[in-house]
């Protein structure tokens, strides 16, 4: 549901009317604002660390590709 240019507000608006159609609570909106923040920041250390393969890699200084790959790997979301 996040998108960079939404508010939280939004996502919470939005959220809470899915919920409710579910038959769940209406999640606080300290709940959703914890979230996307976390989500915004691991997509920023993900953006980050592509943009360091692709820097690596146009200036090829020796790093091997498993190092790469393990940079991109380590950003993944982890299961939950």
């Amino acid at each position: 549901m996040d998108v960079e240019h939404r508010s939280v507000a939004d996502m919470w608006r939005e959220a809470g009317g899915i919920a409710v159609r579910l038959g769940l609570a209406r999640p606080g909106y300290h709940s959703i604002l914890g979230l996307v923040l976390e989500e915004r920041r691991r997509r920023a250390e993900r953006r980050e660390a592509i943009l360091q393969a692709v820097d690596e890699l146009w200036s090829y200084t020796g790093t091997d590709y498993e190092t790469l790959v393990r940079r991109l790997v380590d950003t993944r979301r982890s299961p939950e």
